[in-house]
Formats: structure tokens, C-alpha cells, sequence
């Protein structure tokens, strides 16, 4: 269903008196300071800056996904060696106290 040309007004008036009080957030300041810092980022584009916003947390995200997995190996590694390092301080326990201590 189509609107007529008075709904379209009605409508268009509802809105912008709406939006003339404000913000409906309540934060008026923040989003217009949002709106510009992505127009900068995007050189007088809002769009583009947008854009290239949703590109840098991609690549980000992409980042911290590779961090959590080399994270995740460094951390095997350490428990590892460190288990390994135990062990073998317990073997040289248990070998000087079966047999005494021999240098």
C-alpha cells in the first residue's frame, strides 16, 4: 500500500519535530562528536569513514584472534618445559637418593 502525499507530510513533519527537541539517546554531544570523528577518519566522508572504521576492527579482530592462538602455544610450551623441568628434578632426587650422590 502506497502513501498518499498527505501521509507522506504527516509523516515527514512527525519526524522532524521529533528529532528537533533532540536526540531521542539523550546523547546528542557523543553522536554528533561520533558523526565527525568518522567524517574525519573518512577525509570529509562519513561513509567512507565508517568504512574504513569497520575494515581496521576486522583487521583488529583478526589480530587478536592470532595473538590468542600464539598466546595459547607460548603458554604450552612454558607449562611444557616447566613440567619437564620438574620431572627431571625429581628423577635426580630419587637418582642420588637410590644411589647416593656421584659427581
Amino acid at each position: 500500500m502506497a502513501l498518499s502525499p498527505e501521509d507522506k507530510t504527516e509523516l515527514a513533519d512527525l519526524i522532524r519535530t521529533t528529532f528537533e527537541a533532540g536526540c531521542l539517546c539523550g546523547h546528542k554531544e557523543e553522536v554528533v562528536h561520533l558523526i565527525g570523528r568518522f567524517e574525519t577518519l573518512g577525509n570529509g566522508n562519513a561513509s567512507h569513514g565508517i568504512e574504513s572504521f569497520a575494515k581496521t576492527l576486522a583487521w583488529m579482530t583478526a589480530v587478536r584472534k592470532l595473538g590468542e592462538k600464539v598466546g595459547g602455544a607460548v603458554a604450552v610450551t612454558v607449562v611444557i618445559g616447566a613440567i619437564s623441568g620438574i620431572g627431571t628434578l625429581i628423577y635426580a632426587g630419587i637418582k642420588v637418593l637410590v644411589g647416593g650422590w656421584k659427581p
